[in-house]
């Protein structure tokens, strides 16, 4: 004998019971449409920050210590001694690197913008410039990359050491690479959330050229590295080919859209890139490229803070070189940059304010750490959210809607929070918990409606 739910007999139970399902399946499609409007990435962000919150908060010295990235930190207080110049001494940078270079760093990344000469000091670019020569010469096994601006009208701003980036070494190696310092805030609130994947730059001749982000570049090097291959910058190469072809070849309309097959794999992490947008150039004969606008920053391009500022791998400018032995920074990942907020570059993120270049190292640890988070697969969402929709039909079925929203809130806090948490710190994999705790309002609000009505057609009856 099969078993039937008693409610199920009564008619006006099963009635019931079905208008609460068909409720929790219209939430559920209002939240489906919804999500990628700006209340929908608002909420989202809402449920992320919670999880990243939660994760930054509860780091210990031996999860720091599992990340590739060293931190060369030039301090506020360094920075003041040297008498806060608007352009940081290239002397000193040139002496940063050589070290990371000495005692064996794969990968330097510099995260200070070295576009204009020094005239106060032209010795110092002197300098630089004589160590890069100097790597190049010797056949350096470091890895450097070097950040580069596109300007506002989508020109690929001159570097220092332009004719450099173009050379390789003796025996026939790329060392010296250009990269985008790229951050991206959420519209919403202005906090820096993601990383972006890259820019598009018209170099002196007008052709356009894809400039990889720093986290991207330095992931990629690093990879490349520990698995003595150039797997990943090849994939870098054939990706930028990719993009540009298909650019030219179908244009496309100002927005943005995901470009088919387009995507980059750097050891686990799989990186879907955007298409090109296309639009009139300032010189209105000519199309200008832009890296449209990625579907993949809610997820996969969000930043997982899990090297907080004062993380335990870093030293200040001055104090790099004292204490470490050779190859003391073999397999690590040497950031170089200011922390001071006299720069300009302390950026508000869901974890407070921090310096630029943490920000940086966060997002080049997520990717290499094969922790970006991804959305929780379809089929999955919707059987929990299936599961969801019964459950609070089921509740505000047999109790008064006040009573079923306290109930299925009890439930969600004990079952669904640490559910969420599991699956995201274990695999990455992200469900917004706070779709079905909204879900119970909107719930107990029809439910509460429906009373009424029913409530006001009894009075009727009794009235006649």
């Amino acid at each position: 004998m099969s078993f039937v739910p008693t409610f199920w007999r009564d008619r006006i139970l099963r009635a019931h019971f079905l208008v609460n399902l068909g409720i929790g399946v219209l939430i559920a499609l209002v939240f489906t449409v919804t999500a990628t409007t700006q209340w929908g990435e608002v909420l989202l962000n809402a449920a992320f920050d919670v999880m990243v919150r939660y994760e930054h908060s509860s780091l210990t010295a031996d999860a720091q210590g599992k990340s590739p990235l060293f931190f060369v930190e030039i301090t506020p207080q360094e920075y003041r001694q040297w008498g806060e110049p608007l352009i940081t001494p290239r002397d000193r940078l040139a002496s940063l690197v050589e070290t990371a270079w000495q005692k064996g760093a794969p990968v330097v990344a510099l995260d200070v913008i070295l576009d204009k000469p020094d005239l106060l000091d032209p010795a110092g670019d002197a300098k630089l410039r004589g160590l890069l020569e100097r790597m190049l010469r010797e056949n350096a096994r470091t890895q450097v990359v070097l950040p580069v601006r596109v300007g506002s009208e989508g020109d690929l701003r001159p570097h220092l050491f332009e004719d450099l980036l173009e050379r390789r070494t003796a025996d026939g190696r790329k060392i010296l690479h250009r990269a985008a310092p790229i951050v991206v805030a959420s519209e919403s609130d202005l906090l820096n959330r993601f990383w972006g994947a890259y820019e598009v730059g018209r170099d002196a001749h007008g052709k356009p050229q894809i400039i990889w982000s720093l986290p991207v570049v330095a992931a990629a090097l690093y990879h490349d590295a520990r698995s003595g291959t150039a797997a990943a910058s090849a994939e870098l190469d054939r990706a930028a080919a990719a993009l540009l072809a298909a650019g030219s070849r179908e244009p496309r309309e100002a927005h943005g859209s995901e470009g088919e097959g387009h995507h980059v794999s750097i050891g686990t992490s799989l990186i879907h890139l955007s298409a090109l947008q296309t639009g009139p150039a300032p010189e209105a004969a000519t199309t200008m490229y832009l890296a449209g606008e990625s579907h993949s920053l809610p997820y996969t391009q969000r930043i997982r803070f899990l090297i907080p500022a004062g993380v335990r791998d870093r030293r200040d400018a001055g104090n790099f070189r004292p204490g470490l032995s050779p190859d003391s920074l073999a397999g690590r990942i040497v950031l170089i940059g200011n922390g001071s907020p006299e720069t300009g570059d302390i950026l508000a993120t869901p974890v407070g304010r921090m310096p630029g270049m943490f920000l940086i190292g966060n997002a080049i640890n997520t990717i290499v750490s094969g922790k970006m988070p991804v959305h929780l697969p379809a089929w999955q969402h919707f059987a929990i959210e299936a599961l969801i929709i019964v459950f609070a039909a089921w509740l505000f079925l047999h109790f008064h809607s006040t009573l079923a929203q306290i109930l299925s809130s009890l439930v969600f806090i004990v079952l669904l929070v640490p559910f969420s948490w599991a699956i995201y710190q274990q695999w990455g994999l992200f469900f917004n918990f706070l779709v079905p705790v909204l879900g119970m309002q909107l719930h107990k609000t029809a439910d509460g409606f429906e009373e009424m009505i029913a409530s006001r057609g009894k009075k009727h009856h009794h009235h006649h």
